[in-house]
């Protein structure tokens, strides 16, 4: 007996459980025989059918070094670890070459007449545009010529220009811009509190600024960047590599600090070229209705632009389901971002809004099976996703299509060049059905917060 313990029997019916799950083993002629009863209505039977098996390598484990603690004894079989692997990890299909402005570039040589943009201006006076359309060729023309005013602004590859500006073709062509340089952009929210947007810029180390309303900053208006990119360059723009970083983009703060995180082009490319999780071409349309400061702002922004799908671009504020109705049948909006608490309300209130739609995706939260099961009844031929990802990821890292309305919302499997493990308290590969810690990474994982920072939550693990 091990001393301080005391022992008891139970007896217990061969054959019945009287518990969800529990083994029997008994002595034999050759070491031990065992069996494994379950309640099948509260137990996975292949996650049953899976721990005889743990149990055996657990063993070996212990046989081979009874020393070692118990956290580090495996639990996987060879081939139960290729099994897991393979669940965590998307496929890698072929990403395109170069940088996204260069992906960019070479979508407006192949279709240049194209629409690429259509920006809806807010109510205007009698005779105003209600809406700017740009081809890509127009968008491309534009950005070529501001990034020209960048380099000749003296802004070099690899800095942090801070942007203060709201949603409009024009920031886009700046977004373009900044990247053809090999900057990296940071966007501002303008209804951010001036010492929030502060500590965003000093702590991504930005020395400039295209917008208004910051101290400290060297400015840069749209204007003169023009004027001074309207004359040709003497030399080709400097070539930049996917790893370049693309933005800087602060998380949400929930960990209780909000941390700015550096996310490279290749990061942008993998979210939206051939990524495998819903349908990308010219025959999309998007709209952007994220702030510029949340990362979903980059699925809505990149995915039609490096697809020659559209970008519809609504005017400043949260619609109403009314408003977001009429946008989407009036500009043909095939494709939606939402995140979940909106699209809650929609379903609640304007279902019929998101009829038009192919394809919507939402995330954020859980997603509720009440607001599941009214979607499904009232748009049964909209396809539904349920999108997971933190901004260290580069927007999304796991995909969900919506089919059952039953049972807690799976977050789905890696999209591609993306990785998602589950892991235990000691770093290993948890077995299928544990609990356990999301690790997630691949080709969208960012190159690390700004200045260091939580550093410890980059890790290269054993496995």
């Amino acid at each position: 007996p091990v001393p301080g313990w005391e022992l008891s029997h139970m007896e217990v019916e061969t054959g019945v459980s009287k518990f969800p799950l529990h083994f029997d083993l008994e002595a034999a002629a050759r070491g031990a025989e065992g069996r494994c009863h379950c309640q099948r209505s509260r137990v996975d039977a292949g996650l049953a059918t899976a721990l005889p098996e743990h149990w055996q390598v657990l063993l070996a484990g212990v046989a081979a070094d009874a020393e070692q603690r118990l956290g580090a004894l495996p639990l996987l079989s060879a081939e139960q670890r290729r099994a897991v692997l393979a669940l965590s990890r998307g496929p890698e299909p072929a990403l395109p070459n170069g940088s996204v402005a260069e992906v960019f570039a070479r979508r407006a040589a192949a279709t240049p007449e194209a629409v690429a943009v259509v920006a809806l201006e807010p109510a205007a006076a009698p005779g105003a545009a209600p809406r700017r359309v740009l081809t890509y060729a127009a968008l491309q023309n534009r950005a070529e010529q501001l990034a020209r005013g960048l380099r000749r602004a003296g802004v070099a590859p690899g800095e942090v220009v801070a942007l203060a500006l709201p949603r409009s073709a024009d920031t886009i062509a700046i977004f373009l811009a900044l990247l053809a340089c090999g900057a990296a952009y940071l966007p501002l929210e303008l209804d951010d509190p001036p010492q929030r947007r502060q500590r965003q810029w000093q702590a991504a180390g930005a020395r400039w600024l295209i917008g208004s309303g910051e101290s400290g900053l060297r400015a840069l208006a749209v204007a003169e960047l023009m004027r001074l990119g309207a004359a040709p360059a003497a030399a080709p723009p400097p070539a930049v590599p996917p790893e370049a970083i693309a933005y800087i983009m602060c998380t949400s703060g929930s960990t209780g600090e909000q941390l700015p995180v550096r996310i490279p082009h290749r990061g942008i490319l993998r979210l939206v070229a051939n990524p495998g999780y819903a349908h990308f071409g010219d025959d999309e349309t998007y709209l952007l209705l994220a702030p510029l400061g949340f990362d979903a702002s980059t699925f809505e922004i990149w995915a039609p632009l490096l697809n020659v799908g559209r970008l519809v671009i609504p005017p400043p504020g949260l619609p109403t389901a009314s408003e977001l109705g009429d946008w989407i049948r009036q500009e043909a909006v095939t494709t939606l971002w939402l995140t979940t608490a909106l699209f809650n309300t929609v379903i609640e209130t304007a279902p019929q809004a998101l009829a038009p739609l192919r394809q919507v995706l939402t995330g954020g939260e859980v997603m509720s099976l009440r607001h599941i099961r009214q979607a499904r009844q009232s748009l049964p031929g909209v396809a539904l996703f349920n999108a997971y990802g933190p901004t260290e990821n580069t927007t999304f890292t796991t995909m969900h299509p919506v089919a059952g309305t039953s049972g807690p919302m799976p977050l789905g499997r890696p999209i591609a060049h993306s990785q998602a493990y589950v892991v235990d308290q000691y770093g290993a590969l948890a077995a299928a059905g544990a609990a356990g810690e999301l690790w997630v990474g691949g080709l969208g994982l960012a190159a690390g917060y700004v200045g260091g920072l939580a550093a410890g939550s980059f890790v290269t693990p054993s496995w």
